[in-house]
């Protein structure tokens, strides 16, 4: 099946990238799931990977099948800023450098989506708890994270009152393009962060 692929610039560069819509079945729900790829060398440099779940809840009617979640260029914009202050080399030669849950889910969040891992582990945290838990923090009204703005030259830092926007804010198409950082925005002492796949 052909997917479109985009572009978009950041810091100077021009990126590639693509979305593939999939689903991931949690303990109660199935879920929407996008995998997002995305090039800063061509095809031959290394690739970056987020499996980013819908934190929609409740679900729709049609579960997966009614969710319109989408990540935006904004959103994109920001997962590859994310990973380059994460260790991503783009132009290095071959390879993929995922964003894990694992490694990044902690400090990883675009508003309305979580990294997920259940795409390929089907022993990964299950998605519906942690989508369920992701709306009970939204929800309470004192709760604080980092937020990063990013833009074509930085990453901005913000303050944000919550780590996701209610999923009836959210739509397909107008959700920010920041993603927010659990705690201290320190780096990795591991500068090569991130599971690395063949190509």
């Amino acid at each position: 099946m052909w997917i479109r692929l985009r572009r978009l610039h950041f810091g100077g560069q021009s990126f590639t990238w693509r979305a593939r819509i999939r689903c991931v079945q949690g303990n109660g729900a199935c879920h929407r799931c996008i995998r997002v790829r995305a090039w800063g060398a061509g095809k031959t440099g290394r690739a970056l990977q987020a499996d980013l779940l819908s934190a929609t809840w409740p679900p729709p009617w049609g579960e997966c099948d009614g969710d319109d979640a989408y990540p935006t260029a904004s959103d994109v914009r920001a997962t590859i800023g994310y990973a380059l202050e994460n260790g991503w080399p783009p132009a290095a030669r071959g390879g993929t450098l995922v964003l894990t849950e694992h490694e990044h889910g902690d400090r990883f969040g675009l508003p309305g989506f979580l990294l997920t891992d259940r795409l390929v582990n089907p022993d990964s945290p299950d998605p519906t708890t942690r989508v369920i838990r992701a709306n009970k923090i939204t929800d309470e009204p004192h709760s604080t994270a980092t937020a990063w703005a990013a833009n074509d030259h930085r990453l901005t830092r913000l303050a944000t009152p919550s780590l996701l926007l209610p999923a009836a804010s959210r739509t397909s198409h107008g959700h920010s393009g920041r993603f927010s950082q659990k705690g201290s925005p320190a780096r990795s002492a591991n500068p090569s962060a991130g599971r690395m796949l063949p190509r």
